[in-house]
C-alpha cells in the first residue's frame, strides 16, 4: 500500500534501495493471556551476544532516505532472506551491511533488469589486508563511501526502535 502511494504522489524513484534489519528486544516473559510467548519472537544472536524479540527489515531509497519497506519478521528470520521483500523491483543499484553478503542471490529482478548489489565487506576480510597497500587503502575509501549510503537507513530504523518509548512530557512526576 506505501509503494502504491509513493507511486501515485510521484515520490517512487528508481535509482538504488539500502536494505538493513534490528532486531527489536521483548521481554521474556511468557505471562500473557494464552500462557505462552508470541509466535513471531524468538531468540536471534547479533553479534556475540543473544537477544529476544523480533526484526523490523527496512527498505529506503538511497538518495533521499525515503522508507518504502518495512516488514516485522520473528527475530530468527535471517536477514537476507527477507532481502527480495525489500526491493521494489525497479532499483538499479542495492546496498547493505556485511550480513546481506549473499543477498544477490536472493533478489528476485523482473526478466531484462540487472541489480548492482554493493555490500560492504566482512571485517575479518577487511583486517586481512596488509594496511599499507595502496590497494588497501583503495578498499577501506570505497567502504567509507559505501558507509555513508549505508546510513540512510539508520535514521528511520532508529525512528521504529524508540517510537514505543514514552514521551518525556508524557511522563508524571
Amino acid at each position: 500500500m506505501v509503494n502504491d502511494l509513493l507511486r501515485d504522489k510521484g515520490l517512487r524513484l528508481p535509482a538504488g534501495t539500502v536494505v538493513d534489519a534490528i532486531l527489536i528486544a521483548a521481554a521474556s516473559s511468557s505471562k500473557n493471556a494464552s500462557g505462552g510467548r508470541d509466535p513471531q519472537v524468538h531468540e536471534s544472536k547479533a553479534g556475540n551476544q543473544w537477544y529476544f524479540g523480533m526484526k523490523a527489515h527496512t527498505g529506503v531509497h538511497a538518495e533521499s532516505g525515503l522508507v518504502h519497506t518495512v516488514r516485522t519478521k520473528a527475530g530468527k528470520v535471517n536477514d537476507v532472506v527477507e532481502t527480495k521483500n525489500l526491493l521494489h523491483r525497479q532499483e538499479t543499484d542495492a546496498f547493505g551491511d556485511a550480513a546481506y553478503h549473499r543477498a544477490w542471490a536472493n533478489a528476485v529482478m523482473p526478466r531484462g533488469r540487472q541489480l548492482n548489489w554493493h555490500i560492504a565487506m566482512r571485517p575479518g576480510r577487511l583486517n586481512a589486508l596488509d594496511a599499507r597497500s595502496p590497494l588497501a587503502a583503495m578498499i577501506d575509501k570505497s567502504q567509507q563511501i559505501l558507509a555513508a549510503i549505508r546510513a540512510k537507513v539508520k535514521h528511520p530504523i532508529r525512528l521504529i526502535t524508540h517510537s514505543s518509548a514514552t514521551p518525556r512530557s508524557a511522563t508524571a512526576d
